[in-house]
Parts: structure tokens; C-alpha cells; sequence
């Protein structure tokens, strides 16, 4: 997976930008088209292909979050069904960022 290496950073545009590091073009550029509506670019597919998967990376890490607090203030580790699943999740989440889930 070739996607843009950190760090990616708020820009300044008039709308909304992440850019690149400076020697490359942007990561992500939010826009309005012609009739008004938020359009996205993105040239770099490994870069779609990561930020698409954000929100079940997101989900899986706030989940394994709540399990290791919950451990933590109880002292009880997840059943093993429980951590099958949160693994799981976690893997699938990875795998769909890497573009191969």
C-alpha cells in the first residue's frame, strides 16, 4: 500500500483541505461543484481506499477502548467470545484500509 505518509494536515482553503507533505500534490480537497454540492478529490487510491475505511477503524478502536477501561476499573479481562470479536473487528478494519477486505 503506497497511500500518503503522515503527516497529513488541516490547510487553509476556502473550504476544507488535508495536504500532503508540500513536495506532493493534496491528499483530499472538499469543494463545491457547479450546482453547489461538496464534491471530494482525491487523487491517490491507496489514499481513498484509507480514508474510506476510517470510520470502522474508528469504531474498532473506540470499542477495544472500552474494553481495556473496563478491564482496568474492574479488574476483569473480556470473555474470550467478546475479545474473538473485538480482534476481529480490529483485523477487518485493517484489512479494508490496506484495500484488501
Amino acid at each position: 500500500m503506497s497511500h500518503t505518509p503522515k503527516p497529513w494536515s488541516v490547510g487553509a482553503d476556502t473550504i476544507f483541505r488535508i495536504d500532503s507533505p508540500p513536495e506532493e500534490d493534496g491528499v483530499l480537497e472538499i469543494f463545491e461543484d457547479d450546482n453547489g454540492w461538496p464534491s471530494i478529490w482525491v487523487p491517490n487510491r491507496d489514499d481513498r481506499t484509507l480514508i474510506e475505511a476510517a470510520p470502522d477503524l474508528l469504531e474498532a478502536c473506540k470499542r477495544q477502548v472500552a474494553n481495556i477501561e473496563r478491564w482496568l476499573e474492574t479488574g476483569v479481562p473480556a470473555d474470550a467470545e467478546e475479545s474473538r470479536s473485538i480482534y476481529e473487528q480490529l483485523v477487518a478494519a485493517i484489512a479494508k484500509a490496506e484495500g484488501k477486505g
